[in-house]
């Protein structure tokens, strides 16, 4: 099936990912042994994994993305498209339901000279300019995104500065210093740039109706490739600065009273594990208790480093959110790159147990030839037929999103490739077991899964899977109902070679009243 025939089957369906319009075979197995009759015989399983409700492990308030750059465009597009595509990401039956929003407040504009090197849309507009001016109508296009991502059940907002504005540094330039090594932001404007974020912040609750929980004044600000002339906004804040900018920003609220209606510092957002542990170790006592939640990005780590900043966040009481990573360029049809955001949500949620985890760019632009987007489009749309893309690493989002939703707890899994959850459901509320497993490998593997005697109750359960793979898109591949019966639940099931497989466990549905096979899969 096409990329345009799978958007538009999604944008025009609720509540199913499945676009194959084959009919599937029904078939009703009555208890989970006729489910073994559908089994590959005689082969053993390659692992056996006990679910134990009782190990609940950490609590989880969803999957996110930052607005940075794309809404930016996105946001000033013409009606239907633009909410075509913020359904895509938004929505939780139209699209992967994303529940995290990360708004980026702009450090450039005001027709400066960055806007001859950034790249495009990531000219973000400053609201305050260099004549002392204040400008509510920049930025419409993100802000509109924000609001629309709001109404479509996003729980939590961020505002991050990528740059203070250009103004306040010393290079004159939102992307960083004339030496990546070196701190942008002139000491006479240190209070300024608080003064900047939090009106900015307060502003958008009284006026806008968005309430940002926290606010990170970094992104990756220890690293040293931000140079002025660069394609991006970006700052280097060493740590001692760092330091000073997070207290302050505290104090800021707490005197604004942001603080009093849910607003925290979250910091530092360094490019790795590693850095974010390194920087959080360096704070004075007095800056990481003006540090509300942990934030790192996760594009590398060390075999310790996940656990060690978990442990950190643990004994310093504070909230860990995994707030960027993305897989760069793949084919959007690589199932590889599916298998890549597959493998690192495995250890944000099972070692590093972050409570939120969220993506980088949500959509990219075609005419730009870079494939880091979760989705595709050309950033300068034509009339006509949308021109849509979803890449694997959307599908593979999707296999989590869907169904471990904000409210969700992580259940402590034994397996590396294997996460579980209890779950809200998307359409009905109710508590299901949500169980995602990754096969990494070319070949198929055979699971079963022990959900133990407490499992079942009297009305018996629904089991729902799906699954995406090299030719397949979160594909609604089974449908069961198990009627209750004594003794423990066990599910044999087959995974096969480089997939993901999402199954979704709990009380009875209508829709879920009925098997269907489509005999390329096997439960075993």
């Amino acid at each position: 099936m096409g990329w345009h025939e799978a958007v538009k089957g999604l944008l025009s369906r609720s509540g199913r990912s499945d676009h194959d319009q084959t009919p599937l075979v029904s078939e009703i197995p009555s208890s989970t042994s006729q489910l073994q009759s559908l089994a590959t015989p005689s082969r053993q399983p390659d692992h056996c994994l006990t679910v134990d409700l009782s190990r609940k492990q950490h609590a989880f308030e969803g999957f996110g993305t930052s607005l940075c750059w794309w809404a930016n465009i996105v946001g000033g597009f013409p009606e239907p498209l633009r909410s075509q595509l913020v359904d895509l990401i938004f929505d939780p039956e139209r699209g992967l339901g994303l529940q995290c929003a990360r708004y980026n407040i702009g450090g450039s504009g005001w027709d400066h000279v960055d806007r001859a090197w950034l790249r495009y849309g990531a000219d973000i507009d400053s609201f305050w300019g260099p004549q002392q001016q204040w400008d509510w109508s920049m930025d419409a296009g993100q802000r509109w995104v924000a609001q629309a991502a709001q109404a479509r059940g996003c729980c939590f907002l961020e505002a991050f500065s990528n740059s203070p504005p250009y103004w306040m540094t010393w290079s004159g330039c939102a992307s960083g210093n004339y030496q990546g090594w070196m701190d942008n932001l002139r000491p006479e404007f240190h209070d300024a740039f608080v003064k900047y974020l939090v009106t900015v912040v307060k502003h958008f609750r009284d006026d806008f109706g968005l309430n940002f929980r926290t606010l990170d004044p970094f992104n990756e600000s220890t690293s040293t490739w931000w140079q002025r002339g660069g394609a991006q906004e970006g700052c280097h804040f060493g740590t001692p600065l760092q330091e000073e900018i997070v207290q302050k920003l505290a104090a800021a609220l707490e005197a604004e009273g942001l603080t009093a209606s849910g607003t925290c510092v979250s910091a530092s957002d360094e490019t790795n594990i590693d850095v974010s542990l390194a920087t959080m170790r360096a704070y004075h006592p007095d800056t990481m208790a003006a540090v509300g939640q942990i934030n790192t990005h996760a594009y590398w780590a060390s075999p310790d480093s996940r656990t060690q900043l978990r442990e950190f966040a643990r004994a310093a009481g504070k909230r860990l959110w995994m707030s960027e990573f993305g897989c760069g360029n793949h084919p959007l049809e690589d199932i590889q790159s599916g298998l890549d955001i597959s493998r690192t949500i495995l250890q944000d949620l099972n070692v590093l147990q972050a409570t939120a985890w969220v993506y980088w760019q949500a959509i990219e632009n075609t005419e730009s030839n870079n494939t880091w987007g979760l989705l595709q489009t050309p950033f300068h749309p034509k009339g006509g037929q949308p021109d849509i893309r979803l890449s694997k690493q959307y599908w593979a989002l999707l296999q989590y999103s869907r169904w471990i939703r904000n409210g969700s707890t992580i259940i402590a899994c034994d397996h590396p490739d294997t996460v579980i959850a209890t779950s809200p459901h998307p359409t009905d509320g109710t508590d299901h077991v949500v169980i995602v497993s990754t096969n990494f490998d070319d070949s198929r593997k055979q699971v079963t899964y022990d959900l133990g005697s407490a499992a079942m109750g009297s009305g018996g359960l629904g089991l729902d899977i799906h699954r995406t793979s090299s030719t397949e898109n979160c594909r609604n591949v089974g449908k069961f109902h198990l009627p209750a019966q004594p003794g423990p639940l066990v599910i044999p099931f087959e995974l096969q070679a480089l997939s993901i497989s999402t199954l979704v466990i709990g009380s009875v549905q209508p829709s879920a009243s009925h098997c269907e096979f489509d005999g390329e899969w096997a439960i075993i």
